[in-house]
């Protein structure tokens, strides 16, 4: 079980300074953090500072102790995430794009992408290979998928769906997707335009 708090990246701060100053371009060059992502209640920030947490079994209860050194840090940037729960993050992701369709995006250092972006006439799918080593063998009663979203093209929500699919690899492009097996939710929303809907964590899946 682990914790972390919510140091920013210099990217997170900029775009944060930004944001502040002067609305989102409009032909798709607002600033956009591509060195890690903002903790989370579900993972941490790319420069967070984490720690394992001790626990006790007291009788039938178990007993987690948050580490103190985060907690009471003269440098800890608050909120701080005590995270009990399982999490199997990302071990790799690709994009396909349906402008360039043989296109591979494997592995890209670049922020995700999805639905039609309406000034450059491009449909994007993002997909994700994720880690559940760590739930071999457990009766997972339930999961969520969260994501943070830096940029929209407008306020005006949008349905993302979900869904579950066959293995992505670096052969992955828009003419060789994986088959589509379950749509599993949707979310509507819009965040990243400007100061009427800034970046943020979308809803949970799940």
């Amino acid at each position: 079980m682990t914790m972390w708090e919510s140091t920013p990246t210099a990217g997170q701060q900029k775009i944060a300074s930004l944001a502040r100053s002067a609305p989102a371009a409009r032909d798709g060059s607002a600033p956009a953090a591509t060195d890690g992502s903002a903790s989370t209640a579900w993972e941490p920030g790319l420069n967070a500072k984490q720690a394992a947490m001790a626990t006790k079994v007291d009788g039938s209860t178990l007993k987690v102790v948050p580490d103190q050194k985060i907690l009471r840090g003269k440098d800890t940037v608050f909120p701080v995430f005590i995270d009990p729960w399982m999490i199997g993050g990302r071990i790799a992701w690709s994009r396909v794009y349906k402008k360039f369709q043989d296109t591979a995006y494997w592995n890209k250092n670049e922020l995700a992408r999805v639905g039609y972006e309406n000034e450059s006439n491009g449909l994007s799918r993002s997909l994700y290979r994720m880690d559940a080593a760590g739930f071999a063998g457990k009766n997972v009663i339930r999961g969520t998928f969260s994501t943070q979203l830096e940029w929209s093209w407008s306020c005006e929500a949008r349905p993302v769906q979900l869904w579950s699919t066959g293995a992505i690899s670096s052969s992955t492009t828009w003419r060789n997707q994986p088959a589509w097996n379950q749509h599993l939710a949707t979310v509507n929303t819009a965040k990243g335009w400007g100061p009427n809907c800034p970046a943020g964590q979308t809803s949970p899946w799940g």
